[in-house]
């Protein structure tokens, strides 16, 4: 649910995820449906809306949301769907394009607030290295018949991921799980969370790193279709700033927080791998991962 504008009763309707999105008016009220894009992607739809509903339970920061849940069920073709809360707003790209210093200084606080809440909520466990392990194996499998990587570059990224896999003790907890700014929505002082999404690790070091992902590596920039070249420089100057100040955070961590944000956001960056087509998004995690793999 992304919109360029605040005033407008019906917004553009994007999927982030694969799936269907579409407004549906239900007794006179309007409602989002997301729906699975698949059979097989139907339990992790009822994951996401699970994790949607956790945050409204969890969640005491007032300047963070996320659209209520009212109802969910299966279509015609057994596909599973969720109806939550129609809400206008901005996305991103167009709420950056016009905010002032003060609000930026805003966001960045709000943004370090919602980490520090989850890292509350967190514990630390021994090393995941099973888990890890088994979802580069996964990946393996996934990226094995794919043509935009030589075998020669996913050899290298796999073994740099299977002998670096951080020893030291992770915080495990709540996340959201894809926090890119395209999955935010900016609406009357407030930063709507939308796209839940099951993490194969539930870490608030993944929502960091997906953070990052806009801020230091600027990928929604780069895919945002409908963003104006024009204001590529202002945004990407807002991010800048705003990671300056999660580079910061992430420091004040502690060790072995960074070393799991850095394996992790390699990993991160190998899990795209699959997804992409475009030339500019495959030249993209070549030069980005080269360079986490050769530091």
């Amino acid at each position: 649910m992304k919109s360029s504008r605040t005033d407008t009763p019906f917004l553009k309707i994007e999927g982030r995820s694969g799936c269907n999105i579409k407004i549906v008016k239900i007794k006179e009220k309007i409602l989002v449906r997301k729906v699975s894009s698949s059979f097989g992607y139907n339990s992790r739809l009822i994951k996401q809306a699970k994790k949607q509903r956790e945050f409204n339970q969890l969640n005491s920061l007032v300047f963070f949301d996320s659209p209520k849940i009212f109802s969910q069920g299966t279509t015609e073709e057994e596909l599973n769907y969720f109806d939550m809360e129609y809400i206008a707003a901005e996305k991103f790209s167009s709420f950056l394009c016009r905010i002032t210093v003060k609000q930026i200084q805003q966001i960045v606080e709000y943004l370090i607030n919602y980490l520090d809440s989850l890292f509350e909520l967190a514990q630390p466990i021994d090393s995941p290295i099973n888990i890890v392990q088994k979802k580069i194996n996964d990946l393996k499998t996934v990226l094995y018949s794919n043509q935009n990587f030589s075998k020669d570059f996913q050899q290298e990224v796999f073994s740099f991921l299977e002998t670096k896999i951080p020893k030291a003790k992770l915080y495990q907890g709540y996340c959201h799980g894809d926090l890119t700014f395209s999955n935010m929505l900016f609406s009357n002082g407030k930063i709507y969370l939308i796209d839940f999404l099951d993490s194969f690790i539930e870490s608030p070091v993944i929502d960091l790193v997906k953070l990052r992902q806009d801020s230091k590596f600027f990928w929604s920039v780069m895919v945002d279709l409908d963003l104006e070249e024009f204001n590529y420089c202002k945004i990407m100057q807002i991010l800048s700033y705003i990671d300056q100040s999660l580079e910061k955070y992430l420091l004040r961590k502690g060790e072995n927080v960074y070393n799991w944000y850095q394996y992790l956001e390699l990993f991160n960056l190998v899990r795209i791998m699959p997804y992409v087509t475009k030339v500019n998004e495959i030249d993209f995690l070549h030069k980005h991962i080269k360079k986490q793999i050769r530091r």
